[in-house]
């Protein structure tokens, strides 16, 4: 049999003119057929003039076969179809480099079928036994040359495509999308070329913010681009007038695909809050907060004996002690209970409620009421999930009985300020502010206060009476003497003052003060001025009146600013009415907006005296209220809880 080999390789190297015939040693054969022209044949010669000829250096069948010049091969066993050349099995049916024999490459651009060496057509190059485009084949992706080893080029994974010898993600959805705050219909999915983005009534701008599947595609909306990490403001018009979004997505392949969105600005709409436990005198909306999607309540009449957190509502027993009441927006757009606060230790008029104050999950809750030698404190509650803590009990570093510390908070990020009440204290004394800070989740008082030298006041002039915190600044109103408003800066060395306004106001005239950014509302009874600052000036830009008789009177007893939304509250003791109006900001004016008042409720429910917003809803309360309903929007058409106290929000 090894002579029979023998002569078989005499044959191969005579190209394949066997003198045998087929019956001797058929089944050791791997020459192949005599080559057609343009094809070049084992051993032999490319149609390419000049091309050199490359011999086998040496073959073997599946068995070992045999070494250079017919020597058996014994280093190397191959599976069966398969041949050793240079201690390598391979293919000589399909290898460039061994095509038909051992050390027969093929040409560049050729590949090799059958045994056979043939040209690929323009473009295309020989990987194998098929001849590939590199700049779009998915398995060999930017191949050159031999196709081999460093040159293979990319095997794409199934869902790229292989672009312009790249493998490229040929994604061009979104893996999230959100315009805040309005809500999409339906949820957002990255199938769902269509939505609706259904916008709060008082919203005048949306975030658009969104996020490619493929990491390297490319986002644009109106012709800009932009990325994952920023956000697009998209400023919508006050009234309902239909108009779309449209957000352009590119794959790293280069396939585009868009997003739609048609805008519809929502009626406007009422959720009817009343304290959980609603009692008689409870007072609840004294005082209201609100943040995003989270608005706190204060009712500090309430009457519960169990302390802390989410206690025993039901159990009745310490008047006046207060309590504090948490809802959140669900993500069907309603309003729904989250949390009922209370002091650790409830005490007999403690007041707790009086004041509070919101920052994302931190909230702040006065209780100026008299405890032990102090008069006066602040409670914190910090969340985590769903569920609150309380965190700390804060008192001013003044120890004076009549102090009632708490009567007013402002909370932002880590600075809390706290001021007392136009008492007897702040009479003799002028009032104060004092300012806490959190460190590691300890809340502790900083060495100075934004409180303005002394000179700059009369002793009865009650500093303290309303304050509003924005940024490293606070605005400080007066409970006497002329209205003046106090614009303190906190600074590496602590508090300053930036400026004192003087309004054009009677002389007895409170002011409550909102402060936002560079910009400050000022309301007296009857106006609200409005300031920018300019450097270290707030400078009056224009003073806003009533625009509907009804809110005439009592007309900025309070005042709320966020963003682009004001609102100013009417009420007065003694006079009929109650409610809010809002003004919309376009550029450098304000533009009167609508006047709100919830018809089920009486004139004297004081409606409008407590006020917050959080630049989308609007939270105000009517701590007269009269109706025993409790939680959310329950019938208000009963007097059955004199004094019970209600709230409303309004987005």
């Amino acid at each position: 049999m090894a002579v029979c080999v023998l002569l078989c390789a005499t044959a191969i190297s005579a190209a394949c003119g066997s003198p045998f015939g087929s019956s001797n040693c058929e089944e050791l054969r791997t020459c192949a057929p005599a080559p057609a022209d343009g094809e070049v044949s084992a051993g032999g010669i490319g149609p390419t003039e000049g091309s050199e000829t490359v011999g086998a250096s040496g073959s073997a069948s599946g068995d070992g076969g045999q070494g250079a010049a017919g020597e058996p091969n014994l280093g190397t066993t191959c599976e069966l179809g398969l041949t050793t050349c240079d201690e390598e099995c391979v293919d000589i049916r399909t290898d460039t480099n061994h095509c038909g024999a051992c050390g027969n490459a093929c040409q560049v651009g050729w590949a090799c079928q059958e045994a056979k060496c043939f040209h690929c057509p323009p473009q295309n190059i020989g990987c194998g036994e098929h001849c590939v485009d590199p700049r779009s084949d998915m398995n060999f992706c930017g191949a050159s040359s031999t196709c081999r080893d460093e040159n293979r080029g990319q095997s794409c994974a199934a869902e790229d495509i292989c672009n312009k010898g790249v493998c490229a993600s040929d994604d061009a959805s979104l893996e999230t999308l959100s315009l805040n705050p309005a809500l999409l219909q339906p949820n957002f999915s990255a199938e769902q070329l269509s939505y609706t983005a259904l916008i709060p009534y008082f919203a005048s701008s949306l975030a658009l913010e969104a996020s490619p599947a493929a990491n390297d595609a490319t986002m644009s909306y109106s012709g800009d681009a932009f990325t994952a990490t920023e956000s697009v403001v998209i400023a919508v018009p006050p009234e309902s007038e239909p108009s779309s979004v449209q957000i352009d997505i590119t794959a790293p392949s280069g396939r585009k695909q868009s997003y739609d969105v048609t805008l519809e600005r929502r009626e406007l709409r009422t959720t009817y809050v009343k304290a959980f436990n609603s009692r008689p005198a409870f007072g609840f909306g004294t005082s209201v907060a609100i943040d995003g999607d989270t608005a706190v309540f204060g009712a500090p009449g309430e009457d519960g004996s169990s302390g802390g957190v989410d206690g025993n509502e039901a159990e009745a027993g310490t008047p006046n002690a207060g309590a504090a009441y948490v809802a959140v927006r669900g993500s069907d757009g309603m309003w729904q209970r989250q949390a009922y606060l209370k002091a650790d230790q409830p005490a007999e008029g403690e007041l707790f409620g009086t004041a509070v104050a919101i920052h994302g999950d931190t909230i702040a809750i006065g209780a100026p009421g008299p405890d032990g030698e102090r008069s006066g404190a602040v409670y914190t509650f910090v969340r985590d999930g769903s569920g609150w803590t309380q965190t700390a009990k804060l008192v001013a570093p003044q120890a004076d009985i009549d102090l009632q510390s708490g009567t007013h908070v402002a909370l932002q990020g880590d600075r809390l300020l706290v001021a007392p009440h136009d008492s007897l204290w702040a009479i003799w004394f002028g009032g104060a502010v004092y300012s806490f800070v959190r460190s590691d989740g300890a809340w502790k008082v900083e060495a100075t206060h934004p409180i303005p030298d002394l000179s700059h006041f009369l002793y009865n002039d009650g500093y303290g009476y309303r304050i509003s915190f924005s940024g490293d600044r606070v605005a400080v109103s007066e409970a006497a003497g002329e209205a003046s408003v106090f614009v303190m800066l906190h600074t590496d060395s602590g508090w300053t003052q930036e400026d004192e306004i003087t309004l054009d106001a009677d002389l007895l005239a409170r002011a409550d003060v909102a402060l936002d950014g560079d910009t400050l509302a000022a309301a007296v009874p009857g106006a609200v001025h409005m300031f920018v600052r300019s450097g270290s000036d707030w400078v009056e830009r224009t003073s806003l009146a009533a625009f509907d008789s009804a809110a005439t009177k009592g007309f900025g007893a309070t005042v709320a600013l966020k963003d682009d939304l004001l609102v100013v509250g009417s009420y007065c003791d003694g006079c009929a009415g109650g409610g809010i109006s809002t003004f919309m900001r376009r550029g450098d004016s304000w533009m009167n907006g609508k006047f709100i008042r919830a018809n089920y409720l009486d004139s004297n429910d004081a409606l409008g005296i407590s006020l917050a917003t959080s630049g989308v809803g609007i939270a105000v309360g009517a701590p007269l209220e009269d109706s025993n309903a409790t939680s959310f929007n329950q019938s208000a058409v009963n007097d059955y809880a004199p004094d019970s106290g209600a709230a409303l929000i309004y987005e």
